[in-house]
């Protein structure tokens, strides 16, 4: 730290102000500094702030918020893409870090269930569905029908029109219309309940656009009256174009509901319900002006929502720089995606000759090798996803942190069968740890956990920890392969294990914050 401009403005020389602010920061647990060349430098013994800061490990937040986190929201009636695990992964660690440090978090799952584009499903299953998938109606049969038809409205452009006679039917409650529309959505909710459940995914709530219908047009009526919004070309829009944000429309000329206007019903509902003090949107990128629009017009509605509305924009995930697309056909499904991975995860199970139960083990490997991949990036780049490099067992990845949690568990049970108990670190030494150079790097490394959480929590960018853990545990295996950690004395094997327990502690914590599941053997 460079004290050059401090001692200038006070008139004093770098040399006085080191030996008037040294003491100081011993106080605060840096036990020794040195000064060179006009600049200071902090030293801290690791194994002093163990033996007297009983709350490094805790943290005790004065003010905790109340934060809403929409994230995942898949679309009724098509299957789970790896798009849409990008906003679950995000939305998961992102709402875990931000309850890590004290706040109270509300999880989301806001389905799209409602539009112009359940018209043109419904058209389609009236006119091109005859029973012939397999006699039973799922979720890949009702992706389907929504990819044939827009192959068939490029040679008959008219349908689009009956699809939007059929969805403005549909938003009137015709009774027929709704009993297959409810169909559809039972047969969506219940696919992906099996889906998260995979993931070990839970939310506190989950909600559709179809539940604010009725909101979202009584809105749209109050914002007429107070000038917000405007009638243009028979439709209702906000002119937004004074912000640069050009024209949000609201109700279009068919007096149907538009996604924008659901949104804002939806926004002001949960905010008069959870009183939050910040709204996060897990959404890709391409959303960002929808979004702007949201916050311009909420603000207009509501003032006290000024700086509480914030969405947290993605980048793509790509297979060979394809980017997904569902009216297309070129859909990457999440499971498609899963079972690639696993079948490259099990023949190198099977390599190895020594793992049993080889299925299960693949499923949570490949899992988190897939969960892995995306958070080690930036949120908002574009992901080029690799099998190869996400399952490569020495880099930053999924497969390198089970295989290290899975050693550390060895080496504990190799403890438990030379000397026939379980470790104590009731009467460890800690002074003797501070003689060793290699563990006290370790346990510099380690004790800077909680900083690198409330890094990401303030940058919201979970691939902060992903770099800490993977350099944390980088160090440890080199300490590993030098050191042997269980020798003949039993004290001394516990006094090696103590910071590879607090290793052990923290690694942990990370891979409960990433929502991946620790396994036995590897």
């Amino acid at each position: 730290m460079p004290l050059f401009e401090i001692a200038k403005k006070i008139n004093k020389t770098p040399q006085d102000i080191y030996e008037i602010i040294k003491d100081a920061f011993i106080k605060e647990k840096f036990i020794y500094t040195n000064f060179a060349k006009g600049f200071i430098d902090f030293y801290f013994d690791p194994i002093q702030i163990l033996k007297n800061d009983e709350d490094r490990f805790t943290f005790k937040n004065q003010r905790p918020e109340q934060i809403v986190f929409e994230f995942s929201s898949p679309n009724i009636a098509k299957p789970f893409t790896i798009g849409h695990l990008r906003s679950t992964n995000i939305g998961v660690v992102l709402s875990n870090i931000f309850e890590r440090v004290g706040n109270n978090i509300i999880r989301l799952n806001y389905l799209a269930d409602w539009g112009t584009q359940f018209g043109k499903l419904l058209y389609a299953y009236e006119n091109f569905y005859h029973g012939d998938h397999g006699g039973e109606l799922d979720i890949y049969s009702l992706n389907n029908l929504y990819i044939r038809f827009h192959t068939e409205a490029q040679n008959k452009p008219e349908i689009e029109d009956k699809a939007r006679e059929i969805f403005r039917n549909l938003e009137c409650a015709d009774k027929t219309l709704s009993t297959l529309w409810q169909k559809f959505y039972d047969i969506s909710v219940a696919y992906f309940k099996k889906i998260y459940e995979k993931l070990n995914v839970k939310f506190d709530d989950i909600e559709s656009e179809s539940c604010y219908i009725k909101d979202a047009k009584k809105l749209t009526e109050e914002l007429l009256k107070k000038g917000i919004a405007k009638v243009s070309q028979d439709a209702i829009i906000a002119d937004l174009e004074n912000k640069r944000l050009g024209i949000g429309i609201l109700q279009k000329k068919d007096e149907s509901t538009i996604y924008l206007s659901r949104d804002l019903a939806a926004l002001i509902c949960r905010f008069n319900k959870y009183k939050f003090d910040k709204i996060f949107y897990v959404v890709g990128k391409e959303q960002q002006l929808h979004f702007k629009q949201l916050s311009e017009i909420a603000v207009r509605i509501e003032p006290r929502l000024k700086d509480k509305i914030v969405h947290i924009a993605f980048g793509h995930f790509r297979f060979k720089g394809e980017k997904i697309s569902t009216r297309e056909g070129k859909i990457i499904y999440f499971e498609d995606v899963l079972s690639r991975g696993i079948e490259k995860v099990t023949k190198i199970l099977i390599e190895r000759k020594d793992i049993i139960d080889v299925n299960n083990i693949s499923e949570k490997i490949a899992l988190t090798a897939l969960k892995y991949y995306d958070l080690k990036n930036h949120i908002i780049k574009d992901i080029d996803f690799s099998w190869d490099e996400a399952l490569n067992f020495d880099g930053n990845t999924g497969p390198y942190i089970l295989y290290t949690l899975v050693r550390i568990k060895s080496l504990f049970k190799k403890f438990k069968e030379k000397f026939g108990c379980d470790v104590s670190f009731e009467s460890i030494p800690l002074e003797k740890l501070s003689q060793s150079e290699d563990i006290n790097y370790l346990l510099r490394k380690i004790l800077l956990y909680f900083d690198f959480i409330l890094l990401a929590k303030n940058t919201r960018e979970p691939n902060i920890l992903c770099n800490y853990i993977f350099d944390l545990l980088k160090i440890f295996n080199n300490f590993y392969q030098r050191v042997k950690i269980i020798k003949d004395d039993k004290n001394e094997s516990e006094t090696l294990l103590y910071p590879v327990s607090l290793l052990q502690g923290v690694t942990r914590e990370y891979i409960n914050l990433f929502g991946i599941q620790e396994i036995d053997v590897m």
